[in-house]
């Protein structure tokens, strides 16, 4: 009996050791790269208010001072698309109601042309469930602090729930009256592996 019993603990210990986790506890990246022949470059819907905009725009920037030039942009064009994610090969950036369960969303799609595998199309929502201001107001998520972690999802970062890095950019939890606008080194040192 104690022999069985052993047998099944170990089996059990063995089991468990391939089982991936529906959450990653340190950063680690996506299998893809940015390459400088297919640059993202983000559309805002024609109804999103100046606080995406320059949310965007800042959140772009601060990915684009640690990157090769070209990489990230936003368009001064405008999409009209209500249907995310849009697959449609542009970037698009939504403010859609969806469920409360997520403040924001970034969709991938992944291209594989033999030689490269690179992000095709990054569509993000910020979901309209919930409020968005730039800078600290009381009930509000800072619009840069959150476009900053969706991009960095492009960028290739997943999101890390260590508690240890609650403070990084691309910790997976967000939080109203919360500014995160700097990345920190850990985040940095995923980078030059990522894009070129």
């Amino acid at each position: 009996m104690k022999k069985l019993m052993v047998i099944i603990i170990v089996s059990l210990l063995i089991l468990n050791s391939f089982i991936i986790p529906n959450k990653v506890y340190a950063l680690s990246n996506f299998p893809f790269r940015i390459y400088s022949f297919n640059p993202i470059v983000y559309q805002l819907h024609y109804s999103m208010s100046s606080v995406f905009s320059i949310g965007l725009n800042n959140a772009v920037a601060t990915w684009n001072s640690h990157l090769p030039s070209g990489l990230l942009a936003v368009s001064s064009q405008v999409h009209y698309s209500n249907t995310f994610p849009s697959k449609n090969g542009v970037n698009e950036v939504f403010n859609l109601s969806m469920n409360t369960e997520y403040i924001a969303m970034n969709s991938m799609t992944y291209c594989d042309d033999g030689m490269h595998v690179f992000l095709y199309e990054s569509d993000i929502n910020m979901n309209s469930c919930h409020s968005f201001y730039n800078g600290y107001i009381l009930f509000d998520y800072d619009a840069e602090s959150i476009f900053l972690h969706e991009i960095g999802h492009s960028v290739g970062i997943l999101d890390t729930y260590d508690a240890s890095e609650s403070a990084y950019v691309m910790y997976g939890y967000g939080f109203i009256n919360t500014l995160k606008r700097s990345l920190t080194l850990p985040e940095l040192l995923h980078l030059p592996s990522l894009a070129y």
